[in-house]
């Protein structure tokens, strides 16, 4: 972990959940650490705790002037990206018989285009800071196959499929380049965040815990996850983990 002190993580979708919980983290190990989010005010009262380790930046992530004016904002007030954690998603609950075309476009905004632009400008940074550097796009196990047992999710699994293959072409290019930054896709099953829960409720029409409540072996913590990406950039440097994939061990029946 000493090779990433002192280094620069920006974490998006950083207000609550998996990205809250991974920006803590990474902020525990001594990054510091730049969340987006709509909501900063959120990533502000994380803030309090990490003892100035982790910096809010309000960006509306579905518009690429703020996305390129966060990391120009980064670049002057931190030198640069080493890490950039890809979190931000939305889970379209529309689907694809009566869908709403601006569902789909939120959808497709938000879990591609924004993720693409975010590691565009991350590995404008990268490269000139000695092009080295770790990407991590959270993904999803609806992005490896097809849960037909669930209606209504073919946008979103669209769009994480979409990343799986982004993850594979982006590793090929940087490859052709020579270069030494890393790409991590990082997919969990069911998280129990307020997204996946609320998202659960409407597409199954079926009562879920909160996530207030204990988290039941059926589903994952977001704790969870900001471990998985500590053990990723703490790997071998020789080693590259180019894709995880995490199901709790009593994972949901319509998940298989």
């Amino acid at each position: 972990m000493e090779r990433w002190v002192g280094k620069i993580a920006v974490v998006t979708g950083a207000s609550e959940g998996i990205g809250a919980a991974i920006c803590k983290t990474l902020a525990e190990k001594g990054l510091i650490v730049v969340g987006l989010a709509r909501r900063s005010e959120k990533i502000k009262e994380l803030a309090v705790t990490t003892n100035g380790k982790l910096h809010a930046v309000k960006c509306d992530l579905v518009v690429e002037d703020e996305i390129v004016k966060a990391f120009r904002y980064i670049e002057e007030s931190f030198g640069g990206v080493d890490l950039l954690v890809n979190n931000a998603g939305v889970l379209s609950m529309s689907g694809l018989v009566e869908g709403s075309t601006k569902e789909w476009a939120q959808t497709l905004n938000t879990n591609v285009l924004a993720l693409s632009i975010c590691t565009k400008e991350a590995l404008k940074s990268m490269r000139k800071r000695g092009d080295d550097g770790h990407v991590i796009h959270i993904n999803s196990v609806a992005g490896h196959r097809i849960l037909n047992s669930i209606d209504k999710l073919g946008m979103y699994a669209a769009t994480k499929h979409g990343v799986t293959v982004l993850t594979e072409y982006l590793r090929a290019e940087l490859r052709n380049k020579n270069s030494k930054i890393k790409i991590t896709s990082l997919s969990p099953g069911v998280v129990h965040t307020n997204m996946a829960i609320n998202g659960l409720k409407s597409i199954l029409n079926i009562d879920l815990p909160s996530v207030d409540q204990t988290i039941p072996d059926k589903y994952l913590a977001a704790q969870s996850l900001a471990d998985m990406v500590i053990m990723i950039i703490t790997a071998n440097p020789n080693i590259e983990i180019q894709e995880l994939t995490l199901e709790s061990i009593g994972k949901l029946d319509y998940m298989q």
